[in-house]
């Protein structure tokens, strides 16, 4: 009668074992009760032995499942929460900007120090790069801010500009 030895659990010699009856499980439980193999190699031996696994049957070893696992995460899609692509988020974003900024009815340089503030630029480094005043830069600022509150409030982007102010300055927080 053959034996198997479970000293070693990478000795466990599974593709031998071509039926259960040739399996002496009080060796296999005993290796299990030991500690030589956990309880999950052991679970495969037995499947194995009674020839309870592979793709006919649906069940699979562990390194069998995490292989299958890994290989369909390779092939799988990744969207991201709102379902769009980033460059299509960003165009959505840019042109409903575009439409604020067109029914707000900004002049030209509030409109530029409005897109370099939503760059994140602050007041000062705004002035150096367009050579006006930090307090005209701030004026500029604070009426592209008033015109566009009244846009919000009466247009279709109601509440939009205090919620993405609300996440600039809310992420310049977290960084």
């Amino acid at each position: 009668m053959h034996t198997n030895t479970l000293s070693n659990p990478q000795s466990v010699d599974v593709p031998s074992i071509p039926t259960c009856s040739n399996l002496d499980f009080t060796i296999l439980f005993a290796a299990v009760e030991a500690g030589e193999i956990d309880l999950e190699q052991a679970a495969d031996t037995l499947l194995k032995a009674t020839d309870a696994i592979g793709k006919e049957s649906g069940i699979y070893t562990e390194a069998q499942l995490n292989r299958k696992m890994r290989l369909e995460q390779d092939r799988a899609l990744v969207m991201p929460e709102d379902g769009l692509p980033d460059e299509v988020s960003d165009y959505l974003f840019e042109s409903c900007l575009d439409d604020l900024i067109d029914v707000s009815r900004l002049t030209s340089i509030q409109e530029i120090c409005f897109r370099l503030h939503l760059g994140g630029f602050d007041c000062r480094s705004i002035s150096k790069a367009l050579g006006r005043s930090h307090k005209s830069v701030a004026t500029y600022l604070r009426e592209a801010r008033r015109k566009l509150q009244a846009a919000c409030e009466e247009g279709i982007y109601a509440g939009w500009y205090e919620v993405y102010l609300s996440e600039v300055r809310r992420s310049r927080k977290i960084n």
